[in-house]
C-alpha cells in the first residue's frame, strides 16, 4: 500500500514535469522567433526551467526512495534560491515598467538593479550556501541531525523573509503598474496591454508569496508541516 509521501510525490512530480514541458515549449517559441535571450521573459523562463527540473527530480526520486537528509537539504536549498531568483526577475520587470511609465527609469535604473543583485546575493549567502555546506557535512558525518535541524530552521526563517519581500515588492509595483496602464495602451508585451490581467496576477502572486512567508516565519514557533497534513501538498502546489 502506497504511503502519503508516495501519493504526494506522484502528484507533485506530474505537475512539475508538465511545467518543464510547458516552459521548454515557451523557450523554443522565443528562440524560433529570435527574441532577445537577455530579455526578462527568456531569463524568467530559463530560471523556471532549472527550478522545475530540480523539483521534478526531487519528487520523482521520492516515489521510490526518500532522499537522504543531506541530499534533501541540498536540493531544497538550490530549489528555494532559484525560486526566489526567478521571481526577483519579475520584481525587476515590474519596477522597470512602472518607472518607464513615469518616465523616471533612467533615474531609478541603477538603484533597482543594485537591489536585484543584492537580493540575489543574499539568497545565495543565506539560503543556498548554508544548505549546501550543512548537507555535505551531514553526508560525510561531520554533523548530526540536530545541527542540520537548527540550520534548516534558520534557512526557513530567511526564506520566509525573502518571500515577504517578494509579496510587498510585487504587490506595491504591480498595483501601481495596473493604475498607470492606460485603457488604450500600446505595448510589445501583451501582459502590459491589460490592466485587469496585471492586477489579477499581482494579487495572486502576492497571496502566494505572503502565505508562503507566514508558514515559514511561523516554523520556529512550532508550525511544522507534516506529511499527513493538507498543508504539506499545498506547500508545494503553491509553486505550481
Amino acid at each position: 500500500m502506497a504511503s502519503n509521501l508516495e501519493y504526494y510525490s506522484i502528484v507533485l512530480t506530474s505537475f512539475n514535469v508538465i511545467l518543464v514541458f510547458m516552459v521548454i515549449w515557451q523557450i523554443s517559441r522565443l528562440i524560433k522567433n529570435r527574441h532577445n535571450i537577455f530579455h526578462y521573459q527568456f531569463v524568467f523562463l530559463s530560471h523556471c526551467l532549472v527550478w522545475c527540473m530540480i523539483r521534478s527530480v526531487f519528487w520523482f526520486h521520492n516515489i521510490f526512495t526518500p532522499w537522504s537528509l543531506g541530499a534533501d537539504v541540498i536540493l531544497q536549498g538550490f530549489a528555494i534560491a532559484i525560486n526566489f531568483s526567478t521571481f526577483a526577475v519579475l520584481c525587476l520587470f515590474y519596477a522597470e515598467s512602472v518607472y518607464k511609465h513615469l518616465k523616471r527609469w533612467r533615474s531609478f535604473r541603477t538603484y533597482v538593479k543594485v537591489a536585484f543583485i543584492i537580493s540575489d546575493t543574499l539568497s545565495i549567502g543565506l539560503i543556498l550556501l548554508p544548505s549546501l555546506i550543512i548537507g555535505i557535512a551531514f553526508i560525510y558525518d561531520a554533523v548530526n541531525e540536530k545541527t542540520v535541524a537548527h540550520v534548516q530552521y534558520t534557512v526557513i526563517v530567511f526564506t520566509g523573509g525573502f518571500y515577504l519581500f517578494l509579496a510587498i515588492f510585487v504587490g506595491y509595483y504591480g498595483y501601481f503598474l495596473s493604475i498607470l496602464i492606460p485603457p488604450d495602451t500600446v505595448s510589445k508585451i501583451s501582459f502590459l496591454k491589460n490592466k485587469k490581467v496585471v492586477l489579477g496576477t499581482t494579487i495572486l502572486l502576492s497571496i502566494c508569496f505572503l502565505s508562503r512567508s507566514i508558514v515559514d516565519l511561523l516554523t520556529p514557533y512550532g508550525f511544522n508541516i507534516n506529511i499527513d497534513d493538507v498543508w504539506y501538498i499545498l506547500y508545494d502546489i503553491y509553486n505550481i
